[in-house]
């Protein structure tokens, strides 16, 4: 049994010095004060709201296809139109819109000279079946094609009312898809893989026997209540980085939607940041933050978000913002923050008791918090006004459980998250 517990603390020390910083697109610049695709002509099909925007780079070209209401959300029927831009923020619409799309294609990817689209079926016998669509020109697309990627029963987490395609990634010899499904008003991520996009397979985890996840099991989970996403975690969007895979989600639980950020090196466990929601305040116009596409490119990632334009929920309109990239190997990135200095901590790994040291170059109010991987509060150590120079805090972790800790130091333009390892 000791052996496996120092082949364990030796397992998380790598994860300690050897993983890639985590959390760190959190920082986001908003890039117009206005949206960067409105709504339509008052009356026109996408006259009331524009959301869900799927964005793909091809050359200096973005295009993207979004979603439209001619009235208040969330009464439909929902089409689909296309436009393009050259910069983010000035799109040009199609002037075919909206584009002949015989369901709600849910996410879109391109491969060698076709455009591949996924989504569910709402309605009929076929209710929560998952299609799949072509297109040579992103705007014609062929009829739908039945997948055998469905629903759960009842039981199961991924039953009703709602079933969504997610985002695909094309990996050599396999797509994967995270997709979102509920039970009852409760809805996560899962997973599924497919060798040709129509015959897939639902990520499940050996250990669940039981219901709701006998069958298949969710990747990103909500958070326990009453955290920000306690509700629901859905509208997502990941992409791959050579360091493993990274989502930004739509979290619901207490107050209005926002916008979480997550990491994995497998797809499939996936670990919360712990400065989620990542946007803190609201952007320059619209109340709440919902169904994230984001690029990586240039050395910045981009997002396009949809957002309320009224304070009653009904019509919203896309935004789009930027962060910086940062060196996951080195966490620098091109943003400076010279009112911190690095946050340490010694001994570590540590029992019970750790040293955690900070310096600042001038007084601000910080927060210092200890979380756990699900990114769930277990201690706030300090949340204050400090004076410029060095700080020292003790933890007693004497009554938590072994494993990884994240602690996370966060002032006026800066937030910092270290990883400590308890070793009992």
């Amino acid at each position: 049994m000791k052996a496996i517990r120092h082949m364990v603390a030796l397992s998380a020390l790598c994860s300690i010095f050897f993983t890639p910083a985590l959390f760190c697109q959190i920082n986001w610049t908003p890039v117009s004060n206005q949206p960067v695709l409105g709504t339509g002509p008052e009356g026109g099909w996408d006259g009331g709201c524009t959301v869900f925007p799927i964005v793909i780079k091809e050359g200096d070209t973005l295009k993207m296809w979004y979603s439209g209401l001619e009235g208040e959300m969330p009464i439909g029927p929902w089409r689909k139109g296309f436009a393009w831009s050259t910069d983010g923020v000035n799109w040009q619409r199609h002037p075919g819109n909206p584009i002949d799309l015989q369901f709600e294609v849910q996410t879109i990817i391109k491969e060698g000279d076709s455009y591949k689209g996924w989504g569910p079926i709402g309605w009929g016998d076929k209710a929560g079946i998952m299609f799949y669509t072509t297109s040579s020109n992103g705007i014609d697309w062929t009829t739908m094609v039945d997948t055998d990627l469905q629903r759960g029963g009842e039981q199961d987490w991924d039953g009703v009312p709602y079933f969504r395609a997610g985002p695909v990634i094309k990996d050599e010899t396999e797509y994967k898809m995270w997709y979102m499904g509920s039970k009852g008003q409760v809805a996560q991520i899962g997973y599924a893989t497919s060798a040709d996009g129509l015959h897939w397979v639902k990520y499940d985890d050996p250990t669940t026997t039981e219901a709701p996840f006998a069958n298949s099991d969710p990747v990103l989970k909500v958070g326990n209540s009453p955290a920000w996403d306690s509700q629901a975690a859905f509208d997502h969007w990941v992409i791959r980085t050579e360091n493993g895979y990274e989502m930004w989600y739509t979290g619901y639980g207490i107050g209005q939607m926002s916008i979480g950020y997550a990491t994995s090196a497998d797809g499939i466990s996936w670990t919360k940041s712990p400065d989620n929601p990542i946007f803190k305040h609201n952007p320059p116009w619209g109340s709440a933050h919902f169904t994230p596409c984001v690029l990586l490119f240039d050395n910045t990632y981009h997002m396009w978000y949809s957002s309320y334009t009224d304070n009653s929920g009904q019509y919203s309109a896309i935004g789009y913002m930027t962060s910086v990239e940062t060196d996951v190997k080195t966490g620098k990135s091109d943003v400076k923050y010279p009112d911190a200095f690095a946050l340490t901590n010694h001994p570590n790994p540590f029992n019970p008791e750790t040293t955690i040291e900070f310096a600042l170059e001038k007084n601000q109010f910080v927060s210092l918090e200890i979380r756990n991987l699900q990114g769930e509060l277990v201690e706030t150590l300090k949340s204050k006004m400090c004076g410029a120079g060095s700080h020292t805090v003790t933890w007693n972790a004497a009554h938590q459980p072994s494993g990884l800790y994240l602690c996370r130091l966060r002032g006026e333009h800066f937030s910092q998250v270290r990883k400590m390892l308890l070793v009992r």
